[in-house]
């Protein structure tokens, strides 16, 4: 099953000139926690979608996202977290 999960920032507006949006410490826990709910809401397999919304967790705990300040890298490596924690290629964040 395809999940796709849109990462949308409140306070931007995207357009076609915009350059790197940039992204707090605040915004992203809220969009983990954001992914986690819609994993564990959504996700076709339920355990499945609980482990990886439990290693997204643990990751933004552990302070592996506090580098990014980029919206779209964040982007990215969501989405390689979410594909290695399900084995789903399916699984995107943008």
């Amino acid at each position: 099953m395809i999940i796709l999960i849109l990462l949308w920032l409140t306070r931007v507006v995207y357009s076609q000139d915009s350059k790197n949006i940039s992204i707090d410490k605040k915004e992203r826990k809220k969009i983990v926690h954001q992914i986690v709910h819609l994993i564990n809401e959504k996700y076709v397999l339920p355990e499945i979608g609980n482990q990886c919304g439990e290693q997204l967790n643990a990751r933004l705990k552990a302070g592996d996202y506090n580098r990014i300040t980029d919206a779209k890298e964040f982007a990215e490596v969501l989405t390689m977290d979410l594909q290695q924690f399900s084995k789903d290629k399916h699984n995107r964040v943008g």
